[in-house]
């Protein structure tokens, strides 16, 4: 027969209490099973062995599971446990949660400060000076937590709980039954006291010790002293109890618990100090200081910190009773008080009246207030009632031991089985709980999705400079921050689909990567180049991911628009603000952007460049035309978003044409001329052309206004920029050197053997460095790519494996130092310079985990969708730069999920079969 498969699941697990107990007991009727909880500290060492499995919450510090309570019942909600043949949950919170095949919950009550204990959680919540601040958002924040508990409370199959008191509470609130099964109590240790605490030579001894004064005395008493170790002999803090004996030699009350508000301790103390009686609180906890605060100046209140079982038997053994001040749904404490035959003075409520017999084995009292407690102290005092013998007391709670409890939950476990009902519960809250985030590292995941557009305009701005290499400049910036937090937050989703997809050429160009890694000339920027490409990966197939498994706000495509408009806006601004003649530092345009270089400003917005700038509005820009051209809007509506859309498309439209990005533009027309053939609609074609070319004029115009040369000059030099050259309305001197950022000014004539370029230095004066620009910047793209391909071809072992990852630029100034001047350079062309770098195997392999990946996830591109992709891959004819242009490659995922529209791609697939 198949042995049954079993998880355990608590709350958290990061301090010692009868939860814990109870979860022990599991864990030794199951030690094969793995224990899942939301936070876990080895406090206590009985679990070292135990495979504890954890969460994102895991890392947060154990006190704030106070404040997460949100984000626990995501993760238990979250908590798929459908692998196992049986999930046992022990909770008083969270962990009923969870998703299961058979779920059986041992529940000790339900969420205290959600039903419960509420009122008494709102008039304290322990957040002291913060009280106020907490019962308001407590307030508000609870009926919301109260509706996801009750949710919670369908998942398990059946429930078993602590006491009478807990399965009433559990029927009240959650409307379920349940069964009584007493948690498990360590009878032996304490029952092995009894003889000792009804002999005369206990007392004897106790008074022995107060007469002596040192511990070795104490311990040393005369012929007590071999009892005192037949006795006590597994005591392990033997000098803290001969202390407490030496301090209270006529006896003394006793409580031992976790120190909390709702354990009414202070009553505790407050009645003692009134009546001057011995009291011995063993324990620690958030109420600690408050308690030992109140208890200043006592004598007779001794404070002790936590004690194992074996101490706190030999103390329950000299106290006179155990005081028991609180309304619990069971309480361990006082039932192992009463195995060691120490009577217990309790509150009449909760658990307790399950174990406890008024007049026999303890006291009542029926009020949490110091009368009616001190009333039932001065019955104990005083003798009026008569309590059973220690012995009789021990054996009243026989009935909690170890193997009553085991078997219990066998016969529970045995007779479990999954109600239709119930199921379906389970998978209505599955269902509702998919739409939302569920844990810490998926809220976070999600709100990185939501800003990322908007996040990648920040390429420049701020920026933090860590080293300056030979070969590269070391920098961090936003959107570096974001690839590693998405790509860590994504890495366990990607390692599944790595693994399920294995089999599949899907991790060709990685391999590849790290093959060429090996004998790169570089290796510092290859291993750098190889992390970030590996991120990339990643983050798209965390994008993937995403898109499967989340539900994007309704409004997210009109808030990236909004947010583009934003950017573009203050594009506008920097041009305005550098024709008045404001410092770069002020308009944050970067080097060699402004119009004392080259007659007019090109906004490069927070990017590093006008380049960057044009690449990041392609995806926006396409997503506004398809706003536009695809409306859904009501009749009444439609004249106003017609309207709203175009303003939206042109101010994009004309900021693209502003940063004067060649590469962008090319890749915008190229793409809008694709549209329309697809589209196959005269009206569209019509709103196309119009929108490009009023963009386009309107940014002539503002460039002709904000420029330091004369309109017509300006006019031409856009031809002939637009046209590389091609096209001049007129003949322009050559006006000086070029300086910007990534292109490197030629100032000589120089022949080599496989380049015949020439180029003519230019001549200094006042007027702006603009005219050249045209032939420099193309002409040096133009030789690099020549670099780039002599060195491929140089042997065939660089035409098929490349010269290694990251070593474009060292390779080109090993080879053409005179024209290279620097190991920073690129090939500013990302196809060219994979092929330098991985050969010709690279650029297979790429095309290979490309097509797999679509393949894989069976992608049928609507034509918007199509179009931003296409106008990415023209894109990199003008680009290349892995680390400064994540845009690149991270866009065309996210804008194609994003744009991806099912109304659109059947209008097309009709128009297609007609």
């Amino acid at each position: 027969m198949k042995k049954e498969k079993v998880a355990l699941v608590c709350d958290w697990l990061t301090e010692k209490g009868g939860a814990e107990d109870v979860l022990y007991e599991l864990h030794k009727m199951y030690p094969e099973a793995p224990i899942f909880t939301s936070q876990y500290r080895p406090v206590d060492h009985r679990f070292d062995d135990a495979d504890v499995r954890t969460g994102k919450l895991n890392h947060l510090p154990a006190f704030s599971r106070r404040f997460i309570a949100p984000l626990r019942q995501n993760y238990f909600r979250d908590l798929d446990l459908s692998e196992y043949d049986l999930a046992i949950s022990v909770t008083g919170s969270d962990a009923k949660g969870i998703k299961a095949k058979k779920h059986l919950c041992y529940c000790h009550v339900p969420t205290q400060y959600y039903w419960g204990k509420r009122e008494e959680y709102l008039k304290n919540p322990g957040f002291g000076i913060l009280n106020p601040l907490v019962r308001v958002i407590y307030k508000h924040k609870l009926p919301k937590l109260q509706k996801r508990d009750l949710e919670a409370s369908k998942s398990p199959d059946e429930y078993v709980t602590i006491s009478n008191f807990a399965k009433n509470e559990i029927k009240q609130f959650y409307k379920r039954e349940s069964k009584v099964v007493n948690p498990p109590v360590d009878l032996e240790v304490f029952t092995g006291v009894i003889s000792y605490k009804g002999t005369k030579k206990g007392k004897s001894q106790t008074k022995i010790a107060h007469n002596k004064t040192t511990k070795m005395q104490i311990c040393q008493t005369q012929k007590y002293e071999q009892k005192f170790y037949t006795q006590l002999k597994n005591v392990e803090n033997l000098s803290v109890l001969c202390k407490i004996i030496a301090k209270y030699p006529d006896g003394f009350f006793i409580n031992f618990s976790r120190q909390v508000n709702w354990k009414n301790l202070d009553l505790a103390i407050k009645c003692c100090k009134n009546l001057n009686l011995p009291l011995v609180l063993v324990g620690n906890g958030p109420e600690n200081r408050r308690l030992r605060k109140l208890a200043k100046n006592a004598e007779n209140i001794t404070f002790v910190d936590f004690l194992p079982k074996t101490d706190l038997a030999a103390l329950c053994s000299l106290a006179k009773a155990f005081i028991f001040p609180s309304k619990e749904p069971f309480g361990i404490a006082p039932v192992e008080a009463l195995a060691a035959g120490c009577p217990v003075i309790a509150l009449n409520a909760g658990g307790a009246k399950d174990y406890i017999k008024d007049g026999k084995n303890g006291i009542f009292f029926k009020e949490a207030t110091e009368k009616s407690l001190e009333n039932a102290l001065a019955k104990f005092l005083t003798g009026a009632v008569s309590l059973d013998s220690p012995e009789k007391i021990s054996k009243s709670v026989e009935k909690f031991d170890r193997k009553n409890f085991e078997s219990k939950i066998r016969k529970a476990t045995s007779s479990l089985r999954v109600s239709r009902k119930n199921a379906e519960k389970a998978q209505k809250t599955s269902k509702i709980s998919q739409n939302a985030p569920k844990t810490l590292g998926k809220t976070l995941r999600r709100a990185l999705v939501l800003c990322s557009p908007l996040l990648l305009f920040f390429s420049d701005f701020p920026k933090i400079s860590l080293k300056d290499a030979s070969s590269m400049h070391i920098e961090l910036t936003l959107p570096l921050v974001w690839l590693v937090l998405f790509s860590v937050l994504s890495l366990k989703s990607a390692l599944k689909y790595v693994k399920t997809n294995l089999k599949t050429p899907l991790l060709a160009f990685p391999l590849m990567l790290l093959i060429s890694l090996v004998h790169t000339s570089n290796f510092l920027r290859g291993v750098l180049t190889f992390g970030v490409v590996i991120m990339i990966l990643i983050s798209i197939l965390g994008f993937v991911d995403f898109i499967k498994t989340e539900k994007l706000p309704k409004n997210f495509r009109k808030t990236i628009l909004i947010g583009t408009t934003i950017i573009c806006v203050f594009c506008i601004i920097q041009t305005i603000l550098d024709s008045l003649g404001v410092s770069k530092d002020a308009t944050l345009l970067c080097r060699g952007c402004t119009s004392e270089a080259f007659g007019f400003p090109h906004p490069n917005g927070f990017a590093i460049e006008p380049q960057f700038l044009g690449s990041l509005l392609i995806a926006p820009f396409f997503l506004a035309l398809n706003s536009l051209l695809e409306n859904k809007t009501r009749k009444s509506q439609e004249k106003l978003h017609q309207i709203t859309q175009f303003l939206v498309a042109l101010i994009i439209g004309t900021t693209l044409f502003l940063s004067f990005s060649r590469g962008a533009i090319y890749a915008v027309v190229v793409a809008e001329l694709v549209l329309i053939f697809i589209l196959n609609s005269w009206k569209k074609f019509g709103k196309i052309l119009v929108l490009t070319a009023f963009s386009f004029f309107l940014a002539l115009s503002f460039q002709m206004a904000t420029s330091k040369t004369t309109p017509r000059e300006t006019v031409n030099t856009v031809i002939s920029q637009l046209s590389l050259g091609k096209i001049k309305l007129e003949e322009t001197k050559t006006n000086g050197d070029f300086d910007e950022p990534e292109i490197e000014t030629i100032n000589r004539k120089t022949e080599l053997p496989a380049i015949n370029l020439e180029i003519t230095e230019g001549k200094s004066d006042d007027s702006p460095m603009f005219s050249g620009y045209v032939e420099e910047s193309t002409d040096r793209r133009l030789e690099l790519a020549t670099f780039a391909l002599i060195i491929s071809t140089e042997s065939p072992t660089n035409t098929l494996f490349g010269t290694g990852l990251g070593s474009a630029g060292t390779e080109m100034f090993r080879h053409f130092p005179e024209r290279q001047g620097h190991e920073k350079e690129i090939v500013q062309n990302e196809y060219l310079e994979i092929l330098l770098e991985t050969g010709l195997l690279g650029i297979i392999a790429l095309i290979l985990t490309i097509v797999t990946f679509v393949k894989i996830e069976k992608y049928k591109f609507e034509p918007y969708t199509f179009v931003v992709v296409l106008a990415f891959a023209i894109t990199l004819l003008f680009f290349s730069g892995v680390q400064n242009s994540l845009h690149l490659f991270l866009l065309p995922v996210l804008w194609y999920n994003l744009m991806y529209d099912k109304d659109s791609l059947s209008r097309v697939q009709k128009r297609n079969r007609r």
